[in-house]
């Protein structure tokens, strides 16, 4: 037996997802297939399981939705729902009163960040509504989002209704990421965008249909144009793995790379026709310089400032007001009128300024830093190894949705068996707080959460094994054109 087929029905997924064959001369429903497809005989369809009761789905649904409520609940009465002064000052946003008067005009000058979660924020203001109060229901409409999709998604894979419930459950109520909504951060929407894009990646994969596979690219490129962490070459790979686990025709996987071919592309465009950067996110620059310039051992990073191979732009903290970095800016003035890109300071918090980094005038910064950071790693390839470690160690730090801990902040301090350690910071060319170089930063490393990730890599990794293995295997039934 080469292969099994599997069902479309929850907790139907088989052992191996592949398309189920159409009796020769047959296409699927909903499927161009090639007019040399294969005979159907030859594969044999493999058993399936037996399709979950509706009131056990309904029971897992709703672990996973109480989970929002309570999540939710805990956030509004500690005290740590989001507030104005976050949407004010927050980094990832233009100017709140910009995009409140004047919302696709700034997000046209946004040079910062893929432009999505600023239209939403922006038109939310702009129509008037109370603007903390409706960001924070978008984020809980995304818990609740995640809350059903994630519990389909697990169900389809083989897991059942209520332990699926659970585990979305514990995962919705993980303080870490409840924290980023009282932060007004991006992460819960993000997270239902890729869970999003991999619910219906499975669909596809389990039968190819043509709107499975457009709503796959649409969600994948959507999820760019909201961080850019997920950047264009991401969503081109996991695209065209897709592509080669099922046969498409040309039309078929034409139409599913135009999506983010135009969406993303024509971002990148205006960017570089604008602001001359053909960039979805000009500031990874200043990204850079954090992650990679400032844990460089700080005797490299001199010597190579005194030979000139790199500015002494790299001695200098990023992220700062702009008139930190006057004497590397040669009397830079914005081009553009509009406030989102002329003006180099929001509003002030309580007398603290806050800088605009969307300012175009940090461009040329952002661009220096990027090559400073790229010379660095190749003339220094071991440090820039050697310092993957503390960067990684940092990553799997739990936060806390509020001080004092909240009663999931508790409840989840055991559950993510933390560990205390302490980064080492005594030769970084730039440590991350200012005095503590001989002490270096103690951090709380969630060992639970790294445990989850090297399963889901392992998984991953044998997934896409799997799926470049019965593509290349089917490669004969490809169309030839």
């Amino acid at each position: 037996m080469r292969g099994g087929t599997t069902s479309s029905t929850p907790g139907g997924a088989s052992a191996e997802l592949r398309s189920e064959r159409a009796p020769q001369g047959e296409a699927t429903p909903g499927e161009d297939a090639p007019p040399d497809a294969p005979d159907a005989a030859e594969d044999t369809p493999a058993p399936t399981r037996p399709r979950p009761s509706r009131s056990r789905m309904w029971a897992g649904r709703a672990l996973g939705l109480a989970s929002v409520f309570i999540g939710t609940a805990t956030l509004l009465a500690t005290g740590h729902g989001n507030r104005r002064v976050e949407l004010d000052t927050y980094w990832q946003l233009a100017d709140l009163r910009v995009l409140a008067h004047d919302p696709l005009g700034s997000v046209w000058y946004l040079h910062t960040q893929p432009p999505a979660y600023n239209i939403v924020v922006g038109l939310l203001a702009w129509l008037g509504l109370p603007i903390t109060g409706s960001v924070f229901a978008v984020y809980v409409a995304s818990l609740a989002g995640i809350a059903l999709l994630l519990h389909g998604l697990l169900v389809r894979l083989g897991v059942g209704p209520i332990v699926a419930g659970v585990i979305v459950a514990v995962t919705l109520l993980n303080p870490s990421l409840l924290a980023t909504m009282s932060i007004s951060s991006y992460e819960t929407p993000v997270a239902l965008l890729l869970i999003g894009s991999l619910y219906a990646m499975v669909r596809y994969l389990e039968r190819p249909r043509t709107g499975w596979l457009l709503a796959t690219a649409g969600l994948l490129t959507l999820t760019a144009m909201t961080r850019s962490l997920f950047n264009p070459p991401w969503v081109l790979a996991v695209l065209a793995l897709v592509l080669v686990a099922r046969r498409v025709t040309l039309r078929q996987a034409a139409a599913a790379f135009a999506i983010p071919v135009v969406l993303i592309g024509g971002w990148m465009l205006k960017n570089e026709i604008v602001f001359g950067v053909p960039t979805t996110s000009s500031w990874l620059g200043f990204n850079m310089q954090r992650g990679i310039v400032a844990p460089m051992d700080a005797d490299l990073v001199r010597a190579d400032v005194e030979s000139g191979k790199v500015s002494d732009l790299a001695l200098e903290y990023p992220w700062g007001l702009l008139d930190q970095y006057e004497k590397w800016l040669d009397g830079c003035r914005p081009v553009h009128a509009n406030e989102a890109v002329s003006e180099p300071e929001k509003p002030p918090y309580r007398g603290i300024a806050i800088a605009n980094f969307n300012n175009e005038c940090y461009i040329p910064l952002y661009d220096q830093a990027q090559s400073d950071a790229l010379t660095l790693v190749r003339r220094h390839p071991g440090r820039y190894l050697h310092d993957r470690i503390p960067a990684l160690a940092m990553s799997y730090q739990p936060a806390h949705i509020g001080h004092p801990d909240t009663w999931l902040d508790k409840a989840y301090g055991t559950v993510l068996l933390p560990v205390h350690v302490t980064i080492g910071m005594s030769d970084w060319n730039l440590p991350l707080v200012k005095g503590i170089e001989t002490t270096g930063l103690p951090i709380t490393v969630s060992l639970t959460l790294i445990g989850l990730s090297l399963f889901v890599a392992g998984r991953g990794v044998l997934a896409l094994v799997r799926m470049v293995r019965i593509g290349w295997r089917d490669r004969a039934s490809w169309p030839a054109g």
